[in-house]
């Protein structure tokens, strides 16, 4: 099958909105490296606890269940096998998706093994990052009724967690990413998230197989 390809206009492992699936070989995960740059925090997002047991029982719960997602997957999922981690979650455990990210996350596993590609992605959108360090820690969280707000430092660009309730448990629903310089401070690129790249890439690849059945 051939494969589809459109650009970026930022750093090669920036979001944006305009995407880039390139033809290649499927990523496969790296060895923890410390980045370039020092890491730096995410920008702050709401106010922080004056202590952390001041929190409600929700809040406990939600922050409970990012540092625990986060303490899984990089001290044991990512040197779990070959390929993009993050496939992984959707497959092993999709309880902790929502139902709009996991379709987009299998969508996006589904394209690249069908073209051989490196898919809409060339971070990891989780960390949002192409190396990591084992800092990732839950800053702060925001309840309001059913939706949560986690601030999780380990990367200048990740700027915020949502999060849904579902049943007994919490679910990842989206990741929202500002575009930050080695500062931690300057934005070099308009915020977007990751439901987003993932719908417009999608978006992008029907638009291409249309182009091409009318041929």
């Amino acid at each position: 099958m051939a494969t589809i390809e459109f650009r970026r206009d930022r750093k090669l492992w920036a979001l944006g909105s305009a995407l880039l699936i390139v033809a290649g070989m499927v990523g496969c995960r790296r060895n923890p490296a410390a980045p370039s740059a020092p890491q730096q925090s995410a920008k702050p997002m709401v106010q922080e606890p004056a202590q952390a047991q001041t929190e409600s029982a929700p809040e406990k719960s939600c922050r409970e269940f990012v540092q625990g997602f986060y303490d899984w997957y990089i001290n044991g999922h990512l040197n779990d096998g070959e390929g993009p981690a993050w496939f992984d979650v959707a497959k092993k455990k999709p309880s902790l998706v929502g139902p709009q990210l996991l379709r987009l996350l299998e969508w996006d596993s589904t394209y690249e093994a069908a073209t051989n590609s490196v898919g809409a992605l060339d971070f990891d959108p989780f960390l949002a990052a192409q190396d990591w360090n084992e800092a990732y820690k839950v800053k702060r969280v925001q309840v309001r009724e059913n939706h949560c707000d986690a601030l999780v430092t380990g990367s200048p660009d990740l700027r915020k967690v949502e999060l849904e309730r579902r049943s007994a448990d919490w679910a990842f629903t989206n990741f929202d990413y500002s575009h930050l310089s080695e500062d931690g401070k300057t934005q070099e690129y308009p915020d977007d998230d990751l439901i987003d790249i993932l719908e417009t890439a999608r978006r992008q690849v029907r638009v291409e197989k249309q182009k091409r059945s009318h041929h």
